[in-house]
Protein backbone atom coordinates (compact mmCIF):
# COMPACT_ATOMS: atom_id res chain seq x y z
CA UNK A 1 0.00 0.00 0.00
CA UNK A 2 0.90 3.70 -0.03
CA UNK A 3 -0.91 5.64 2.21
CA UNK A 4 -3.15 9.10 2.32
CA UNK A 5 -0.62 11.91 1.29
CA UNK A 6 2.38 9.91 1.07
CA UNK A 7 4.05 12.41 -1.53
CA UNK A 8 1.77 14.99 -0.68
CA UNK A 9 3.59 19.06 -2.66
CA UNK A 10 6.86 16.64 -3.74
CA UNK A 11 7.46 19.07 -6.71
CA UNK A 12 10.58 17.57 -7.86
CA UNK A 13 9.09 13.90 -7.81
CA UNK A 14 9.44 12.98 -11.77
CA UNK A 15 9.22 8.81 -11.20
CA UNK A 16 7.50 6.43 -9.63
CA UNK A 17 8.09 2.79 -9.64
CA UNK A 18 4.57 1.40 -8.22
CA UNK A 19 4.83 -1.68 -6.36
CA UNK A 20 3.38 -4.77 -9.16
CA UNK A 21 1.65 -5.93 -5.96
CA UNK A 22 -0.08 -2.40 -4.96
CA UNK A 23 -3.63 -2.66 -3.68
CA UNK A 24 -4.30 0.31 -1.91
CA UNK A 25 -3.34 3.89 -3.22
CA UNK A 26 -4.11 6.37 -0.55
CA UNK A 27 -5.74 9.61 -1.42
CA UNK A 28 -3.89 12.61 -1.88
CA UNK A 29 -1.01 10.25 -2.35
CA UNK A 30 0.66 12.15 -5.30
CA UNK A 31 -1.51 15.42 -4.09
CA UNK A 32 0.55 18.49 -6.46
CA UNK A 33 3.13 16.52 -7.44
CA UNK A 34 3.82 18.43 -10.18
CA UNK A 35 6.48 16.69 -12.27
CA UNK A 36 5.56 13.23 -12.50
CA UNK A 37 4.40 12.58 -16.41
CA UNK A 38 3.77 9.16 -16.19
CA UNK A 39 2.28 6.72 -13.76
CA UNK A 40 0.85 2.94 -14.32
CA UNK A 41 -0.99 1.78 -11.89
CA UNK A 42 -1.13 -2.48 -11.94
CA UNK A 43 -4.03 -4.47 -11.80
CA UNK A 44 -3.76 -5.92 -8.22
CA UNK A 45 -5.13 -2.11 -7.28
CA UNK A 46 -8.31 -2.42 -5.79
CA UNK A 47 -8.80 1.17 -4.30
CA UNK A 48 -7.82 4.44 -4.99
CA UNK A 49 -8.26 7.67 -2.80
CA UNK A 50 -9.85 11.04 -3.55
CA UNK A 51 -7.67 13.34 -4.62
CA UNK A 52 -4.84 11.47 -5.16
CA UNK A 53 -3.38 12.95 -8.49
CA UNK A 54 -5.16 16.28 -7.54
CA UNK A 55 -2.95 19.39 -9.33
CA UNK A 56 -0.71 16.64 -11.02
CA UNK A 57 -0.44 19.29 -13.83
CA UNK A 58 2.65 17.74 -15.89
CA UNK A 59 0.88 14.45 -15.86
CA UNK A 60 0.54 13.67 -19.05
CA UNK A 61 -0.14 9.58 -19.33
CA UNK A 62 -1.73 7.07 -16.77
CA UNK A 63 -2.69 3.96 -17.11
CA UNK A 64 -5.73 2.46 -14.12
CA UNK A 65 -5.44 -0.42 -12.65
CA UNK A 66 -8.64 -2.83 -14.70
CA UNK A 67 -9.88 -4.26 -10.99
CA UNK A 68 -10.29 -0.59 -10.08
CA UNK A 69 -14.37 0.15 -8.72
CA UNK A 70 -14.35 3.95 -8.63
CA UNK A 71 -12.76 6.61 -9.22
CA UNK A 72 -12.85 8.86 -6.72
CA UNK A 73 -13.43 12.65 -6.18
CA UNK A 74 -11.27 15.19 -7.44
CA UNK A 75 -8.64 12.00 -8.13
CA UNK A 76 -7.29 13.98 -11.38
CA UNK A 77 -8.74 17.84 -10.65
CA UNK A 78 -6.12 20.18 -12.62
CA UNK A 79 -3.75 17.40 -14.07
CA UNK A 80 -4.20 20.29 -16.91
CA UNK A 81 -0.96 17.85 -19.37
CA UNK A 82 -3.34 14.89 -19.07
CA UNK A 83 -4.79 14.70 -23.06
CA UNK A 84 -6.35 11.12 -22.55
CA UNK A 85 -7.80 8.51 -20.63
CA UNK A 86 -9.10 4.95 -20.88
CA UNK A 87 -11.72 4.54 -17.88
CA UNK A 88 -11.54 0.27 -16.93
CA UNK A 89 -14.57 -1.98 -17.31
CA UNK A 90 -14.70 -2.29 -13.80
CA UNK A 91 -15.02 1.01 -12.69
CA UNK A 92 -19.09 1.46 -12.03
CA UNK A 93 -18.36 5.37 -10.73
CA UNK A 94 -16.65 8.63 -11.41
CA UNK A 95 -16.87 10.97 -8.63
CA UNK A 96 -17.17 14.99 -8.86
CA UNK A 97 -14.90 17.15 -9.74
CA UNK A 98 -12.76 13.70 -11.15
CA UNK A 99 -11.54 15.67 -13.98
CA UNK A 100 -12.50 19.03 -13.28
CA UNK A 101 -10.01 21.51 -15.46
CA UNK A 102 -8.14 19.11 -17.67
CA UNK A 103 -8.03 21.52 -19.98
CA UNK A 104 -6.01 19.00 -22.29
CA UNK A 105 -8.51 16.32 -21.47
CA UNK A 106 -9.63 15.40 -25.32
CA UNK A 107 -10.19 11.79 -25.35
CA UNK A 108 -11.76 9.66 -22.71
CA UNK A 109 -12.30 5.85 -23.77
CA UNK A 110 -14.95 3.18 -22.29
CA UNK A 111 -15.59 0.04 -23.88
CA UNK A 112 -18.92 -1.54 -24.69
CA UNK A 113 -18.22 -3.49 -21.62
CA UNK A 114 -17.98 -1.00 -19.29
CA UNK A 115 -19.72 -1.25 -15.96
CA UNK A 116 -19.83 2.50 -15.71
CA UNK A 117 -23.23 3.21 -13.72
CA UNK A 118 -22.81 7.17 -12.19
CA UNK A 119 -21.03 10.35 -13.14
CA UNK A 120 -20.54 12.87 -10.21
CA UNK A 121 -21.52 16.25 -9.93
CA UNK A 122 -18.33 18.66 -12.12
CA UNK A 123 -17.06 15.18 -12.95
CA UNK A 124 -15.85 17.04 -16.20
CA UNK A 125 -15.91 20.24 -15.45
CA UNK A 126 -13.68 22.98 -17.59
CA UNK A 127 -12.53 19.89 -19.41
CA UNK A 128 -12.22 22.40 -23.01
CA UNK A 129 -10.77 20.16 -25.30
CA UNK A 130 -13.41 17.34 -24.08
CA UNK A 131 -15.44 17.65 -27.74
CA UNK A 132 -17.32 14.10 -27.68
CA UNK A 133 -17.45 11.21 -25.02
CA UNK A 134 -19.47 8.06 -25.20
CA UNK A 135 -21.03 6.27 -22.59
CA UNK A 136 -23.28 2.75 -21.81
CA UNK A 137 -26.92 3.35 -21.84
CA UNK A 138 -27.85 3.03 -18.37
CA UNK A 139 -24.82 5.33 -17.08
CA UNK A 140 -26.63 8.59 -14.65
CA UNK A 141 -25.45 11.56 -15.78
CA UNK A 142 -25.22 14.40 -13.06
CA UNK A 143 -26.57 17.41 -14.80
CA UNK A 144 -23.44 19.28 -13.81
CA UNK A 145 -20.98 16.77 -14.72
CA UNK A 146 -20.28 18.35 -17.72
CA UNK A 147 -20.77 22.21 -17.15
CA UNK A 148 -18.27 24.43 -18.46
CA UNK A 149 -17.32 21.81 -21.24
CA UNK A 150 -18.03 21.42 -24.87
CA UNK A 151 -19.09 17.48 -24.51
CA UNK A 152 -21.35 15.63 -26.30
CA UNK A 153 -22.81 13.43 -24.49
CA UNK A 154 -23.46 10.07 -26.62
CA UNK A 155 -24.25 6.29 -25.35
CA UNK A 156 -23.10 2.80 -26.56
CA UNK A 157 -26.68 0.84 -28.60
CA UNK A 158 -27.72 -1.66 -26.09
CA UNK A 159 -29.55 -3.85 -28.41
CA UNK A 160 -28.17 -5.05 -31.50
CA UNK A 161 -29.78 -3.99 -34.74
CA UNK A 162 -31.53 -7.43 -35.31
CA UNK A 163 -33.10 -6.75 -31.36
CA UNK A 164 -34.95 -3.61 -32.08
CA UNK A 165 -37.45 -5.64 -34.25
CA UNK A 166 -37.91 -7.81 -31.05
CA UNK A 167 -37.92 -5.55 -27.99
CA UNK A 168 -39.37 -2.10 -29.87
CA UNK A 169 -37.76 1.42 -29.11
CA UNK A 170 -34.41 1.86 -26.42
Amino acid sequence: EIRGQAFKNDKKLVKVNIPSNLEYLGGGAFYKCESIREIELPDTLTYMGGEVFYGAKSLEKIRLSNNLPEIRGDSFEYCTSLTSITIPDSVTRIGGHAFYGDSALSEVTFTENSQLTEIGSSAFRMCSSLYEITLPRSTYVNERAFKESPTRVSYFQEYQDDDFYNYGNY
